[in-house]
């Protein structure tokens, strides 16, 4: 996949060099509705690449700027690079603006709430608020669903003022490259004495060999020890048992190491998103096949992210099934005499907002839980929360 892209785009290089002098219009025509189909499947990077090499052909059309620095800030670490397209967009915005037609030259208003959005990114607040006033002034009865957009928007790049009064030093030391690689790691999970770390990596020689669209491979969960002069050990698959071609992550591990909790994504054929919780356990020195979780935990929507409690009997997990308030919400289910998991609750406003909270952690305390939040308080991005139960 990665090299059939590659072909593309040094094809594509070649043809904007041949008719970026002569404007070729049936070319750039061809070319913007390919760089929309990736717009619309939400492939950022194969769009920018395309939005750009259109833009060398037209480099005042504030519609190419606009979808540019849209790709930038869907990108996960150069968000601060769509600022000077968007910029460049918002001289030209037009509320009648058609930015899907390949002939428009202005941008849609909207332009004014992405580039408010990554000023606030780049917390540029006072920036942010005030494109945000401006876009309310211009469109006082805008779309509705975008107006909570705007508000909320607003209140984050406020409550980020405020917080920014207050730094507190955080100090993120990266693990290496023995355990890092140059693909994504992620959902680390560690033993309660720190000695054992097992993780996510979509690096080269995962289980099946199959690659995604972004060039990474399929996941698979990896363990690595930690040596007695604090260094890691370099990490292996850990075990057939549970990597298999397609896509597995670690969610959650038990206090005492022997039970790990495991995301599989099972989407089906008509794209819904059907993620699933399975869990592992350690059998001396070997991990069991993968058993599901029960109906009253998994269902046929996205349950991932999991934690349970240090006496085994609650498990914290986070769906997207219907009746939550919006987005993925924390649930957490009791353990029943049988041992089978009753059913799932739903943690309710105190937790869960109309957007998403993922990540929850129960502490051995049996009392704190930590989560991760897009919706309550915060300066925008996602942001830990605890909360103590009561």
């Amino acid at each position: 996949m990665k090299q059939i892209f590659l072909v593309f785009i040094l094809h594509f290089a070649l043809s904007s060099i041949s008719y970026s002098q002569n404007y070729d219009e049936a070319l750039f025509e061809k070319n913007f509705y390919i760089a929309e189909d990736f717009l619309d499947k939400e492939d950022f990077q194969k769009a920018l690449f395309m939005f750009k090499e259109l833009l060398k052909m037209d480099t005042e059309n504030a519609n190419l700027n606009f979808k540019t620095g849209f790709c930038y800030l869907n990108t996960v670490l150069e968000k601060k690079q769509s600022i000077a397209y968007l910029q460049k967009a918002i001289k030209n915005v037009n509320l009648n603006s058609k930015p899907e037609n390949h002939l428009e030259k202005s941008a849609p208003v909207e332009t004014y709430f992405y580039l408010a959005k990554a000023y606030h990114l780049n917390y540029q607040f006072e920036k942010a608020i005030n494109l945000l006033d401006t876009l309310k002034i211009i469109v006082p009865d805008y779309r509705s669903e975008f107006t909570e957009n705007i508000d909320w928007l607003e209140e984050t790049c406020k409550y980020g003022i405020e917080l920014m009064k207050y730094p507190v030093k955080i100090f993120v030391t990266n693990l290496g490259n023995t355990i890092n690689s140059e693909y994504d790691e992620h959902s680390p999970v560690f033993s309660a004495d720190e000695s054992t770390l097992i993780f996510t990596s979509k690096r080269k020689g995962t289980t099946g060999g199959k690659m995604t669209d972004d060039g990474q491979y399929f996941e698979d969960i990896y363990i690595s020890q930690r040596k007695d002069d604090g260094t890691w050990t370099v990490p292996v698959s850990i075990s057939s048992n549970i990597n298999t071609p397609g896509h597995e992550a670690s969610i959650g591990l038990s206090v005492d190491g022997q039970e790990l909790f495991i995301y599989k994504d099972e989407s089906n054929v008509i794209n819904q998103k059907d993620g699933n919780i399975y869990y592992s356990k350690l059998e001396g020195d070997i991990w069991s096949k993968p058993i599901k979780l029960g109906p009253t935990i998994n269902t046929k929507y996205n349950e991932n992210h999991a934690s349970l409690s240090a006496d085994g009997e609650q498990l914290y997990f986070t769906s997207n099934r219907p009746g939550g308030y919006g987005g993925m919400d924390i649930y957490f289910s009791n353990k029943l005499p049988n041992g089978e998991w009753g059913e799932a609750q739903n943690l309710g406003t105190i937790v869960n907002s109309a957007e998403d909270e993922i990540g929850p952690y129960i502490h051995p305390d049996g009392v704190t839980l930590f989560f991760s939040s897009k919706g309550h308080a915060n300066m925008g991005a996602s942001t830990f929360f605890s909360v103590l139960k009561m």
